[in-house]
């Protein structure tokens, strides 16, 4: 798990713009999940770090992740589903 990752960063990541991410992150601050911090080397950059409730279920949050990834591809050969994850990581770029 990366800590310390800018809004910039985890957007990428997520393929999401900005302004989407913004309100999802305001979100996640007020619940308790995510503590957003002025970078100390550039102050224009918000660092986001996860909250010691969010860390504790991190675990859980995989597993469940895991699960429905196999309930989603488990009717697909390996090979289906190693072409599929290739396609979409190509997506991605």
């Amino acid at each position: 798990m990366e800590e310390g990752l800018s809004a910039g960063e985890i957007a990428k990541k997520l393929i999401l713009d900005y302004a989407t991410l913004s309100g999802v992150l305001d979100r996640l601050a007020e619940g308790g999940w995510i503590i957003k911090e002025t970078a100390e080397d550039d102050k224009r950059l918000l660092r986001i770090y996860l909250t010691s409730k969010a860390r504790e279920m991190t675990k859980d949050i995989i597993r469940e992740r895991d699960g429905l990834n196999e309930e989603v591809l488990g009717g697909l050969k390996l090979e289906e589903k190693l072409l599929l994850k290739r396609l979409l990581r190509d997506l991605q770029k």
